[in-house]
């Protein structure tokens, strides 16, 4: 980014145990202290004390129902599936990148069949 900070995202959601939610876990850390979010309901912030290393953890309580937050990702999903359709280009996550999702699959159980590497040929 512009401005040095920098951005990490990283979620699972085929690992068992400690799942993530389909909207990640977001980890903000800022100069006095961090805020984190499951991508569910939970929000928490740990935050410095009068400047110092003493700890103050406070439990923020989420103002949408599960039900609300479901309606709010439908309509954002909706509107930008329309938006690809009226500008004909591709949204940002479409069908085509599990091709190559499948491919990698493949590939791998492949590779572990024939015990050697197996190159991966692109399907975009």
């Amino acid at each position: 980014m512009s401005d040095k900070s920098f951005f990490s995202y990283r979620g699972s959601w085929s690992s068992w145990g400690f799942d993530t939610s389909y909207n990640g876990q977001w980890r903000i850390i800022g100069e006095l202290g961090t805020i984190i979010w499951d991508g569910n309901l939970d929000v928490q912030l740990e935050r410095k004390v009068n400047n110092r290393n003493l700890k103050e953890k406070i439990h923020i309580p989420f103002t949408f129902t599960p039900y609300e937050v479901f309606l709010y990702e439908l309509e954002q999903n909706i509107r930008l599936f329309i938006n690809s359709i009226s500008t004909k280009t591709l949204p940002d996550c479409w069908c085509g990148d599990n091709l190559n999702t499948l491919n990698m699959v493949l590939s791998a159980i492949k590779s572990s069949e024939l015990n050697k590497p197996i190159r991966i040929k692109s399907f975009s």
